[in-house]
């Protein structure tokens, strides 16, 4: 079913690595990267950046407002379960409740 109010659906859009890679030193990337991210704003799309390795590149996507960063310069690549416990202990550390309790107050 077509929602009748588009304009309040949330989309992302991913940014390939292969823009990302040499961003700070493409003068054909990085225009580029730059127009995505501008158009995804302009249309209220969220974008997620794939495989930030660098400070330079995580420094230019964030000056140009990219929602969202992913790569080894974050986080290594880790299995559903150890993201699980990485999540918990995140949460448990700033005060948000517990993945269980959320679930089972929903």
């Amino acid at each position: 079913m077509v929602a009748a109010h588009p304009h309040r659906l949330s989309f992302s859009q991913s940014l390939d690595k292969a823009f990302v890679g040499d961003i700070q030193n493409s003068h054909e990337e990085a225009p580029l990267v730059t127009a995505i991210l501008a158009m995804a704003r302009s249309l209220n799309l969220k974008v997620v950046a794939e495989g930030v390795e660098t400070e330079e590149q995580q420094r230019y996507l964030k000056d140009r407002q990219c929602d969202v960063m992913q790569g080894f310069l974050l986080s290594r690549a880790v299995p559903a379960e150890e993201l699980e416990e990485m999540l918990k202990r995140d949460s448990r550390s700033s005060g948000a409740r517990d993945f269980d309790t959320v679930e089972s107050s929903a």
